[in-house]
């Protein structure tokens, strides 16, 4: 029997598995059609209050410089993973604060290394804009 494929062990392709086969940021961050498939051609663009199953706005997390993180560094996206601490200093709320802090892990115990690979990862996305609100 073969053993099963290794996770990249660093770099963007390391962020591209832990965004979509581990956090699966996807499942929240991309808009769902009307059949409740994502919509691709809108992968991790956010979704207003009003489309958001969970009745909250979840955030444009592609590198959109307008309605996106194109300003944020790296840094500053490992940085809310692990402490849910925006570059503004505000915390984040709802969801995304409940999966940083875990029950009995959250994102905030990933290494440093993984959470810029993430970040890495999500800089390399298409940029789209999509003010959510």
């Amino acid at each position: 029997a073969t053993s099963p494929a290794q996770p990249p062990k660093s770099g963007v392709e390391r962020g591209r598995y832990l965004v979509e086969h581990v956090a699966i940021c996807g499942d929240c961050h991309t808009p769902r059609n009307l059949a409740g498939a994502p919509n691709r051609s809108l992968y991790m663009a956010g979704m207003t209050q009003k489309d958001s199953p969970l009745g909250e706005g979840v955030p444009n997390i592609t590198p959109d410089k307008e309605s996106g993180i194109g300003d944020w560094k790296r840094s500053d996206i490992a940085e809310l993973l692990l402490t849910a601490t925006k570059p503004d200093s505000d915390n984040v709320q709802g969801l995304m604060y409940e999966v940083i802090q875990g029950v009995s892990h959250g994102y905030k115990d990933m290494t440093k290394e993984d959470a810029l690979a993430i970040a890495d990862y999500l800089q390399s996305i298409p940029a789209l804009k999509n003010k959510v609100k």
